[in-house]
């Protein structure tokens, strides 16, 4: 490898790339709160060492260069990367906000990395790393299957399998996205047989895999998929290349509707077809009209969900404590969190790559990537209205907007050469620049580190609490960071430790605890119910029924919540309220009764 390829930013970006898209489907770490956090980290160092790449590369060159025919492309992710900003810097609930922020920044600024660094040329290589990837999360799903699986969170969601995706939806989503990947490594007659040959047989394995996860919605959409890719190959493959993607395509339909007849696997409580997505959904829609031109902000989804969520959900769910981080629809999370606008941007960004690439999906085995990548990204748009949490994660969230980009340079392929250059004058402003690209890595690599740790720290300050060694719990909880998925929570554990401890002055320190969380989130989970029972113990009383009162306008069907309440009015001398109280109490309990009684 010679010296001047090393130095060449577009090498490392391609490989970097690369990296990711084989990473990021199958890596997980079990010793953190949540085990595909992992994901998360790699893909921000990813994104970051890519972007890194390219602004070294180009104050190196001297200027950076946006081909012409990249525009149409370009242009919707640079406005709804901006909107999304715009839209963050403006949101007063920042912190909370942040790692869902994060996430959409990153997959956008991934997107437009793969159109300026990439090229046509690098499509076979980067989907046979994605086929790598999918393989062996195939594999590993069926040895889950057959009680064949050596972690610990073995049977986490009974028989139904979940592979290196966590969870049985996301897998059942990320098979049907990846799906017609796999069958056009299989046509592609320019491969060696073997990898042809174990392409072919990993796609068959796969239909069996999606059945075993028991998610019908993501089980049809893959079928769909298979189904748009055969009559795509039909049309569009030579005879030689068709046979193998067609004999892939109806066998892996076949084994998948055979297995899911047969082995009958029940959804689990949390899937997309299930009632308490629909009442997510429900929720997700009352949020989206009250903020219908500009949203939320990008991340606040979770933070302002609590109050458009319903009494079912909560009965539904057995728990009062329930932390909803997305609207089980992506193009209504856009909506809820961008407005009219964010959604515009992300339905043109999609429309285009699509449009572009339906139009290069000719003939011959180019054209055959061209299709297969239409309905890939077809597929992944189609699962992400109806599943939960999957479109915001990175095997699949992040694969879908990789696959626009290279839909984008397919449709972008032998058009116009010219670019447009941004110089940048003089060899020391450029030195300083660089100076200032390398530090602020640094700097952004240190902090994504730190949030990682975070998530380790917060299973091991859980472990103390629940020992009651109180000082280690706060003093590991202490150093959990701003960004980290489980900071929020972190911060309103601290609250529980004050409360739960109970020294002289804790019940103070509690208080100040939970206002601290609301500041943060108002309305997070049981927030409300803690600071008012810190509040009454501390002879607090007015500011204990503010408390209560919120959070039965939230939880309706808390009884122990209207009891206190009831308690404190009394207390207030207001015996109508009381009585109220009181009555709304009993109200929760039957409604917690008929529950039970219908399960």
């Amino acid at each position: 490898m010679n010296t001047e390829r090393l130095l060449d930013w577009r090498f490392w970006l391609k490989y970097i790339l690369l990296a990711m898209v084989a990473a990021l489907p199958v890596a997980f770490y079990l010793r953190t709160y949540d085990s595909v956090t992992i994901k998360y980290t790699l893909m921000q160092f990813g994104a970051l060492a890519a972007l890194t790449a390219w602004l070294l590369g180009g104050l190196a060159d001297g200027r950076f260069e946006l081909p012409r025919r990249l525009l149409p492309f370009l242009l919707p992710a640079v406005a709804l990367l901006a909107w999304n900003a715009l839209r963050f810097f403006t949101s007063p609930y920042q912190t909370a906000a942040l790692p869902g922020f994060l996430t959409q920044e990153i997959f956008l600024v991934s997107y437009l990395l793969a159109l300026l660094g990439l090229g046509a040329g690098d499509l076979r290589r980067i989907l046979a790393a994605a086929a790598g990837a999918w393989g062996v999360a195939v594999v590993y799903g069926l040895l889950q299957r057959f009680g064949l699986d050596p972690f610990v969170w073995k049977g986490a969601f009974g028989d139904n399998v979940f592979s290196t995706l966590g969870n049985p939806g996301f897998f059942a989503a990320y098979l049907a996205a990846m799906a017609p990947v796999p069958l056009m490594l299989a046509a592609d007659a320019e491969l060696s047989r073997p990898l042809r040959a174990a392409a072919l047989v990993l796609s068959v394995l796969g239909g069996a895999a999606v059945a075993f996860t028991g998610a019908t919605a993501e089980l049809l959409v893959y079928l769909l998929s298979l189904g748009a890719f055969g009559a795509l190959a039909l049309a569009r493959l030579s005879v030689e290349e068709k046979r193998p993607a067609l004999l892939g395509a109806l066998l892996s339909g076949a084994v998948c509707l055979g297995v899911f007849y047969a082995a009958a696997p029940a959804p689990d409580l949390w899937s997309s077809t299930g009632a308490q997505a629909r009442l997510i959904r429900a929720a997700a829609g009352r949020m989206a009209a009250d903020h219908w031109l500009v949203g939320v902000g990008p991340g606040a989804f979770r933070v302002h969900y609590p109050a458009y969520r319903e009494n079912a959900q909560i009965l539904g769910h057995g728990k009062h404590n329930i932390q909803t981080e997305h609207a089980a629809s992506e193009p209504l999370e856009q909506l809820a969190e961008g407005g009219l606008v964010g959604l515009a941007l992300w339905l043109w960004l999609f429309g285009a790559a699509l449009w572009g690439g339906f139009k290069a999906a000719g003939r011959g085995v180019q054209g055959g990537y061209a299709a297969a990548l239409v309905v890939s990204v077809s597929a992944a748009l189609a699962a992400s209205l109806v599943a939960l949490n999957v479109p915001r994660t990175p095997s699949f969230g992040w694969f879908m907007y990789l696959g626009a980009a290279l839909l984008a340079l397919l449709a972008a392929h032998g058009g116009d050469g010219r670019v447009l250059a941004l110089p940048v004058p003089f060899a020391g402003l450029r030195l300083a620049l660089a100076a200032v690209v390398a530090g602020g890595a640094i700097w952004a690599g240190g902090s994504f580190a730190d949030m990682f740790a975070s998530d380790i720290r917060h299973n091991l300050a859980i472990f103390h609490s629940k020992r009651g060694d109180w000082a280690l719990a706060l003093e590991v909880y202490a150093k959990e960071r701003p960004g980290a998925p489980s900071y929020l929570m972190a911060q309103y554990f601290i609250g529980n430790v004050y409360a739960d401890r109970g020294r002289d002055g804790d019940l103070e320190l509690a208080a100040q605890q939970y206002r601290k969380v609301r500041l943060l989130a108002p309305d997070y989970v049981e927030v409300h119910y803690r600071e008012g029972v810190a509040l009454k113990k501390l002879g607090r009383y007015a500011e204990a029924v503010e408390r209560m009162e919120r959070q039965v306008a939230l939880d309706p069907v808390w009884p122990e919540a209207w009891r206190e309440l009831a308690w404190l009015y009394v207390e207030s001398g207001d015996k109508a309220k009381a009585d109220e109280a009181g009555r709304r109490a009993v109200e929760a309990e039957a409604a917690w009764e008929r529950t039970r009684a219908s399960s």
